[in-house]
């Protein structure tokens, strides 16, 4: 809370009253004070009356002097409908400047002051953001998410991106022409293909009385 504040008087020196400011003539002259307070209530505005502490800083001006102190006191605030208020103040003002520009004293004031144009507080809703995490799913439980697996419904490998292989020769057997015979990619996933038109050697079983080893028994 602040204030600026004039008065008429003969303001006199500290310890030599009969002392003349030269630039005022006769001791009298205008006083301004600005004052900036802090006032510690002591119970609620909601009573009638309402008794506070005030402390602050002030500065003032009488004639070419300027001065500068340190007030603190009691003050009783009535309080009255529409946020109107009326303040009964008694202070004591110890200077910081030299006492030729202000002195110890004692200022009473009676004053009011009311709240103009005040709008109602504005009451921040807090935003809740919740974050529903689930378990990634894995259906078929071969350990590749169902959201990275190619074939969700049928366990398999990993490298190949959750699909069966069922041969063993790293070929998904949805991609595999030979899936019960273990094969090379180039051919699709089938052995070599014989195109050298030589049928092929078949071992054949050694017969008992098969003498010279061809196959057939001789007796």
């Amino acid at each position: 809370m602040s204030s600026l504040a004039g008065s008429f008087l003969k303001y006199p020196i500290y310890n030599n009253p009969d002392r003349t400011i030269p630039t005022v003539p006769d001791n009298t002259g205008l006083l301004v004070d600005l004052t900036a307070m802090l006032n510690f209530k002591l119970i609620s505005d909601k009573y009638f009356l309402s008794p506070f502490m005030t402390v602050g800083v002030g500065g003032s001006k009488y004639g070419s002097n300027y001065g500068a102190f340190l007030p603190a006191g009691l003050g009783l605030q009535m309080n009255f409908k529409d946020k109107v208020y009326l303040l009964f103040t008694s202070q004591y003002r110890v200077p910081l400047t030299s006492l030729e520009t202000t002195s110890y004293h004692l200022s009473h004031s009676i004053g009011f002051y009311s709240s103009i144009g005040k709008k109602n507080p504005v009451v921040a809703k807090p935003i809740s953001l919740m974050l529903l995490l689930e378990n990634p799913k894995d259906q078929d439980g071969d350990e590749v998410m169902d959201a990275e697996d190619k074939c969700p419904d049928v366990a398999g490998l990993v490298s190949l991106h959750g699909c069966p292989d069922q041969d063993g020769d790293n070929i998904a057997d949805a991609e595999d022409k030979c899936p019960d015979v273990a094969g090379f990619t180039r051919y699709g996933g089938c052995p070599i293909p014989d195109n050298d038109r030589i049928i092929p050697f078949v071992q054949l079983e050694n017969k008992s009385g098969d003498q010279d080893g061809d196959g057939i028994g001789t007796g």
